[in-house]
Protein backbone atom coordinates (compact mmCIF):
# COMPACT_ATOMS: atom_id res chain seq x y z
CA UNK A 1 0.00 0.00 0.00
CA UNK A 2 1.39 3.31 -0.91
CA UNK A 3 1.35 6.52 1.18
CA UNK A 4 0.08 8.33 -1.89
CA UNK A 5 -2.80 6.36 -3.38
CA UNK A 6 -3.49 8.80 -6.17
CA UNK A 7 0.22 8.59 -6.79
CA UNK A 8 3.45 9.66 -6.57
CA UNK A 9 3.08 13.25 -8.33
CA UNK A 10 0.65 14.52 -5.28
CA UNK A 11 3.87 13.45 -2.92
CA UNK A 12 5.06 17.13 -1.26
CA UNK A 13 8.03 16.27 -1.91
CA UNK A 14 7.56 15.74 -6.20
CA UNK A 15 5.64 18.32 -5.95
CA UNK A 16 8.47 20.34 -4.40
CA UNK A 17 11.20 19.32 -6.56
CA UNK A 18 8.58 20.12 -9.64
CA UNK A 19 8.31 23.45 -8.10
CA UNK A 20 12.04 24.14 -7.62
CA UNK A 21 12.70 22.96 -11.28
CA UNK A 22 10.51 25.62 -12.60
CA UNK A 23 11.76 28.33 -10.38
CA UNK A 24 15.20 27.41 -11.65
CA UNK A 25 14.48 28.03 -14.85
CA UNK A 26 12.89 30.88 -14.38
CA UNK A 27 15.67 32.56 -12.91
CA UNK A 28 17.90 31.48 -15.57
CA UNK A 29 15.84 32.64 -17.95
CA UNK A 30 15.93 36.46 -16.55
CA UNK A 31 19.62 36.25 -15.83
CA UNK A 32 20.59 35.15 -19.10
CA UNK A 33 20.04 38.22 -21.00
CA UNK A 34 22.78 40.15 -18.49
CA UNK A 35 24.99 37.26 -18.85
CA UNK A 36 25.11 36.34 -15.12
CA UNK A 37 24.17 32.64 -13.37
CA UNK A 38 21.83 32.33 -10.73
CA UNK A 39 25.00 31.88 -8.09
CA UNK A 40 26.99 35.10 -9.52
CA UNK A 41 23.59 37.27 -8.96
CA UNK A 42 23.38 36.09 -5.46
CA UNK A 43 27.36 36.83 -4.74
CA UNK A 44 26.57 40.20 -6.42
CA UNK A 45 23.84 40.89 -4.36
CA UNK A 46 25.69 39.72 -1.21
CA UNK A 47 28.76 41.99 -1.63
CA UNK A 48 26.23 45.15 -2.84
CA UNK A 49 24.41 44.13 0.38
CA UNK A 50 27.42 43.92 2.99
CA UNK A 51 28.85 46.78 0.97
CA UNK A 52 26.00 49.12 2.00
CA UNK A 53 25.90 47.68 5.54
CA UNK A 54 29.12 48.63 6.04
CA UNK A 55 29.16 51.76 4.83
CA UNK A 56 26.06 52.51 6.84
CA UNK A 57 28.38 51.67 9.90
CA UNK A 58 31.37 53.19 8.67
CA UNK A 59 30.26 56.66 7.33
Amino acid sequence: MSRFPEGLATSPGFLRWRLTLSWQRAITSALAPIGLTHVQFVLLACTSWLTEQGAAHHP
